[in-house]
């Protein structure tokens, strides 16, 4: 410690001396400054110096006090050599003995918080009260702005002039501001643009800087907001004036030509998320490692933002027959003042490609795991990891400790085949193309393939989110069926080995980021490809996909179909129609060989077959075509009735699905009987809101 402290700033008696007010914080602060950890071992060590500094300062001082001039001026003439030699001699010496910059990757679990956020997990709702005084203060910052640049808001107070804002989006507008009110005060000797020239000319000193794409719709959208908050009439707004909005357009056009094109997130493989589930079920790995896991798997099916898990207390998330069901307190966009106040998360039990059991086995080890810690009471989702990753901590995971947990377990996913196991991600900086908004990505992506309708998937990820969601009854049911869709349309490719993800294209993106970021070989790229890639051309299958897939699905994709239909049939509780009561059984004539087989064949999947509904007391009677609707036979109806003769004639059936045949009517159909039921069934705006 001696030596540390020697070629340290501490070395001067006078400072090592001035630590003697220190608090043991203080003190262990001042040792993790000089790169002893843990510093609590060497408190006592470090109080010893202190001491002997301060006898060594107070002999300096009793000397120093009745010395001249002269030999003051020459003390520190020697002092100053001193000092230069001893710099140039720790100089050498760390020159020799450094060894060269590290090489290898970063791969540790962070577990340590910043020491701004150190208290914020004590408590499940100190975060919320550090959050309204962050707000506060901005709060306080925009009235000093209202006030500086003297609008009607600042003379005649009314109310809070922050809008309802959160306070990032506070923080970023003041911000924002201040930096232009200081160039209008230098320029023009005002805080406050008085014309649109004015506005006009920063926003040219901006663009010739030159700014990035996105700077000069950030500031108008700024000025808007001091307007709105400053309360100035519309008429009088500076940033609604027809001449900065046509300056904004063309300075967009010409900075979108001249920057790169955004940065998506890009999708998930079935091969990660494959791994993600097994990662969960392994009982081999420690706890913290599967949990996360999990964590990861219903961020992925709950369509989750990255910053949406803080928003999710763990006491408002339950696991039932069906599946996980949880309520956001507050996200980006729903929360207290908001369109939607409150939003959903839904994952069913039929949300899997391989390990049925992971969501159930996941709910297990988070629970349990908040338990331990002390910490199920959170008002947030994830936490950080204890040190051996047998648990957790009561700390909030922001979005740097999230993503740096993400490449952790990405490191850790591992391959499995025929041939044998390793490592999923073998090369350096593979687990970097993805990032936190990949599993919201992926799953609109998935959505989309697999089919499923454009209200239910904006739903399901909650995109755009309307009023009507707040009133809507069935949404869990909605949401739980659209997950089933894709997690057996998913299956279903899987086993046929067909490409309907286009994961060709995320793997040929991902060869080229190999190639432009890091320096591998051809062979490590090829190798690395081969083992992300699930999906083969004819021919060329892989082998895992013999594991993944039983042998009652291997021989063939109508196999697959058929027990993908059986599985949902289960799942939902549907009936079997061709199955006889027993008191008839004996009563039947002997079937032959080829009756009993095709008897005992699984059902045939409704997926572009015709049914027939029957709902109400009316019994009405509505047509529609398997797989053209979010509708299921025996799942959606209780009644219904099969057509496998094809399409049946007009008089069997008084409407048609206006989502199945958007016409409003069915081909073939007579016109007659197509105008008058078709019609005024499709247009009757009730008639949606019956079936579902």
């Amino acid at each position: 410690m001696e030596e540390t402290v020697g070629a340290s700033p501490y070395r001067d008696p006078e400072l090592l001396a001035a630590c003697s007010d220190l608090d043991e914080e203080g003190l262990e602060a001042v040792l993790g400054d000089l790169g002893f950890a843990p510093p609590g071992y060497y408190v006592a060590e470090f109080k010893v110096l202190i001491l002997a500094a301060e006898a060594c300062a107070r002999q300096r001082r009793r000397r120093f006090a009745s010395a001249s001039e002269t030999e003051l001026a020459w003390q520190a003439h020697l002092l100053a050599k001193r000092r230069k030699t001893r710099a140039a001699e720790v100089e050498e010496r760390l020159r020799r003995d450094q060894p060269p910059p590290g090489a290898a990757a970063y791969a540790k679990w962070p577990s340590r918080m910043r020491r701004r956020l150190g208290k914020a997990g004590d408590n499940p709702a100190q975060r919320t009260e550090i959050e309204s005084k962050e707000r506060a203060k901005w709060t306080v910052r925009l009235i000093r702005i209202l006030k500086d640049a003297k609008l009607p808001a600042a003379i005649e107070p009314d109310g809070s002039p922050s809008q309802g804002r959160r306070a990032s989006t506070l923080r970023s507008r003041i911000k924002t501001w201040e930096k232009a009110g200081q160039w209008f005060l230098r320029t023009f000797g005002g805080p406050w643009p008085r014309t649109v020239g004015q506005v006009l000319a920063y926003l040219e000193a901006r663009l010739a800087e030159p700014c990035a794409r996105t700077v000069p719709d950030t500031i108008v959208k700024t000025l808007t907001f001091i307007e709105v908050a400053g309360e100035v009439e519309a008429p009088s707004r500076l940033s609604t004036h027809p001449a900065v909005q046509n300056w904004l357009e063309e300075a967009t056009t010409s900075l979108a030509a001249a920057t790169r094109p955004r940065k998506k997130a890009q999708q998930l493989l079935v091969k990660i998320v494959l791994a993600w589930e097994r990662t969960v079920v392994d009982e081999s790995l420690p706890v913290f490692v599967r949990a996360f896991a999990w964590y990861k798997l219903t961020k992925l099916w709950g369509g989750m933002r990255s910053s949406d898990p803080q928003g999710l207390p763990p006491a408002k998330v339950k696991l039932d027959h069906r599946g996980l069901l949880g309520v956001f307190e507050r996200t980006k966009t729903t929360g207290a003042g908001k369109k939607i106040e409150q939003a959903s998360l839904v994952v069913s039990r039929q949300a899997f490609l391989e390990q049925p059991e992971w969501l159930a086995t996941g709910y297990g080890l988070w629970k349990d795991m908040g338990i331990a810690a002390e910490c199920s009471d959170r008002d947030y989702w994830l936490p950080r990891p204890s040190l051996d990753l047998s648990g957790c901590v009561p700390r909030l995971a922001t979005y740097a400790h999230a993503s740096a947990m993400s490449q952790a377990l990405a490191r850790t996913l591992k391959y499995e085949g025929l041939s044998g196991s390793g490592l999923l991600l073998t090369l350096s900086g593979a687990g970097l193309f993805w990032t936190e908004h990949s599993e919201r990505a992926t799953i609109n992506t998935w959505a989309r393939a697999c089919g499923v309708l454009e209200d239910v998937r904006k739903m399901m990820c909650r995109w755009q989110p309307t009023c009507e969601e707040g009133y809507l009854r069935n949404l869990r049911h909605l949401v739980e069926s659209a997950q089933l869709q894709i997690a057996s349309t998913i299956r279903i490719a899987m086993a046929a080995g067909e490409d309907l993800l286009d994961e060709g294209q995320v793997l040929d993106e991902l060869e080229d980021y190999f190639k432009m970021k890091w320096e591998h070989s051809p062979a490590e790229v090829k190798d690395q490809l081969t083992r992300l890639k699930y999906f083969w051309p004819e021919g060329g299958q892989d082998q895992i996909a013999a594991d993944l897939v039983g042998e009652a699905v291997a021989d063939s994709f109508s196999g697959m179909a058929a027990m993908e239909e059986v599985t949902q049939a289960a799942y939902l509780g549907q009936a079997n129609a061709s199955v006889e009561p027993e008191a008839e059984e004996e009563s039947l004539p002997e079937e032959s060989d080829e009756e009993t087989a095709k008897e005992e064949a699984p059902p045939v999947s409704h997926l572009g077959k015709f049914f027939i509904s029957i709902t109400g007391a009316a019994r009405k009677r509505r047509l529609h075509l398997g797989g053209e609707c979010w509708r299921v036979p025996g799942r959606d109806y209780g009644e219904f009735e099969r057509c496998d003769a094809g399409q049946p004639a007009p008089a069997k059936y008084h409407a048609v699905c206006k989502q199945c045949f958007p016409s409003g009517v069915v081909s073939q159909a007579s016109d007659e009987e197509s105008s008058s039921d078709g019609s005024s069934e499709t247009s009757d705006p009730s008639s949606h809101g019956e079936e579902a």
